[in-house]
């Protein structure tokens, strides 16, 4: 489990797996490693494919200002712990 942290000004509405995540601006949200890697490319090398599915590039353009806006989500990895009660 990730927690996606949207540094930016706007929310951010993006789909996965036939399911729609919103992540609201300013605000902390759990999301699951391969939603978070499909919509951000988190842990990717390549940040090019989501951030064109973002829409935050479009192709042949240069991808500098949709890097800045990627460097304002900030991903913590969650540790989810269950006990017995």
């Amino acid at each position: 489990m990730i927690i996606v942290k949207n540094g930016l000004e706007d929310k951010i509405v993006a789909r996965y797996a036939g399911a729609d995540h919103i992540f609201p601006a300013g605000e902390e949200t759990p999301c699951e490693d391969d939603a978070a890697r499909h919509i951000f490319g988190y842990g990717e090398k390549s940040k090019d494919d989501a951030l064109l599915r973002l829409g935050w590039i479009l192709p042949g353009q240069s991808k500098d200002e949709a890097m800045k806006k990627l460097g304002k989500i900030i991903f913590k990895k969650a540790v989810v712990t269950v006990t017995a009660g």
